[in-house]
């Protein structure tokens, strides 16, 4: 029976000890200033894209007015696998709902932003092919997908790894805003205007070989 305080004793000296350490991970999961600061950063980046982008005069434009909003681009797309990488990394998962409110709604200014930005970035499409070529066309569309690609990386890691309740915490402001979907779209815009382009210089070249051939044909026939 004397055994009994002695346990007692013990584990009440290492209880506090196994629960400290069992609870301080999860204490330490909330929004973290961090991520706070590269949801700020984000929306400044884009504010800097929405500039270059709708700077872009509608007509007249040189190669350089589209290179300094494809260097925008490139910007944020290295800072979203970087910066931000790093900073939601560092959050974890959230135990409050709160918490997920509260970065939707730092979310939510740099999402019409993006939104808008892309929608006119595809509207010079054919701009930036009377100016700088095709080639110069896929760069652009190399640059928006990847920014895809990071936006895309980052959804899913916010509904897989911090937000409580997965994708669907995500679902209103997705619904809202599209700016995802966007620029997406964006790309494949991109892609089929290059498809197009190429299908009419094949048909062209068709034409003038069939003109060739048949008046080939005819000299034959004299």
């Amino acid at each position: 029976m004397r055994l009994l305080p002695l346990f007692v004793l013990a584990a009440s000296a290492v209880l506090p000890s196994v629960l400290s350490a069992a609870v301080s991970p999860l204490a330490k999961r909330h929004y973290i200033s961090e991520l706070k600061d590269a949801l700020g950063e984000i929306d400044v980046r884009w504010k800097n894209i929405e500039k270059r982008i709708t700077g872009i005069p509608k007509q007249g434009a040189s190669k350089s007015d589209f290179v300094a909003a494809k260097s925008a681009i490139e910007e944020l797309t290295n800072y979203m696998q970087t910066g931000y990488q790093a900073a939601v990394q560092k959050n974890g998962a959230l135990t409050n709902v709160k918490w997920a409110d509260e970065i939707l709604a730092d979310m939510r200014p740099y999402q019409a932003n993006g939104a808008n930005a892309m929608k006119t970035w595809r509207s010079q499409i054919l701009q930036m092919n009377a100016t700088a070529g095709i080639d110069f066309v896929v760069e652009l569309q190399s640059s928006t997908d990847r920014l895809g690609s990071a936006f895309s990386n980052m959804e899913t890691y916010l509904g897989r790894y911090v937000f409580i309740g997965g994708f669907s915490v995500l679902s209103p402001i997705k619904e809202e805003f599209r700016m995802l979907d966007e620029i997406l779209d964006t790309g494949k815009v991109f892609y089929r205007f290059y498809c197009d382009y190429v299908w009419e210089v094949l048909l062209r070249s068709l034409i003038v070989y069939l003109i060739y051939a048949t008046d080939l044909m005819y000299v034959m026939e004299i």
